[in-house]
């Protein structure tokens, strides 16, 4: 990336049209939730295959944990959709 120069302040509004656009809003304003989870899943994935030696796992299993941890952030992986 070059460089980056910021003159004065700088703002970025995201603006929804509220029903029509609900889906829409919800991902923008959980979108650092869904980045934690990510980093979640990354590290469950590390710890199995560095502290368990576990190489390959079953989809089931994945798709399970995956669902836990979207959970335990209080979010719904059906609201993505």
């Amino acid at each position: 990336m070059g460089n980056v120069i910021i003159i004065g302040n700088m703002k970025a509004i995201l603006k929804f049209d509220l029903p029509d656009e609900a889906e829409e809003h919800l991902n923008a304003i959980n979108g650092t939730m869904y980045k934690m989870c990510l980093s979640d899943i990354d590290t469950w994935l590390r710890n199995l295959g560095k502290y368990e030696e576990i190489e390959s796992i079953d989809v089931g299993m994945a798709r399970d944990k995956i669902r836990e941890i979207i959970s335990e952030r209080g979010l719904n992986i059906e609201d993505v959709f």
